[in-house]
């Protein structure tokens, strides 16, 4: 199945991506809409200043004054704890939090070439490869 869908900006991307991403996942490890408006703030913060912190001090107070000034960091943080609970969001030993990694390719991927962005999604039956290795 081919669907081509007309996507304007990095954010409309994001959107489309973890909807999709949020739809193959178990309910309980969905995102709620705020959850996911919140991973797109931070998913845009600017590469050259936010990389590698982009869940510090810094990087929340950047996205209350630029994105959504109705969030609080306490409200960030209760955020933060429930996507780590559901997986979503991985904490290194450092206790440094990262962005998942499929997520960050996908946004890179997009930014490459955003007139022709590809997706695949295969479907596998997990439980005959599961039960070979019994």
């Amino acid at each position: 199945m081919d669907i081509r869908y007309p996507i304007k900006s990095e954010k409309d991307f994001l959107y489309i991506y973890l909807t999709l991403y949020n739809a193959l996942k178990p309910e309980e490890k969905r995102l709620v809409p705020s959850e996911i408006d919140m991973i797109i703030g931070f998913a845009l913060l600017p590469e050259e200043k936010f990389q590698y912190q982009r869940f510090s001090t810094l990087a929340k107070n950047t996205l209350i004054k630029n994105y959504d000034p109705h969030l609080t960091k306490v409200n960030i943080n209760n955020k933060l704890y429930t996507l780590l609970s559901k997986e979503f969001l991985k904490r290194d030993e450092d206790k440094v939090i990262y962005l998942p990694k499929h997520l960050l390719t996908a946004l890179s991927a997009f930014r490459k070439n955003p007139t022709n962005f590809q997706l695949n999604l295969i479907f596998v039956d997990d439980s005959k490869q599961n039960n070979s290795n019994s």
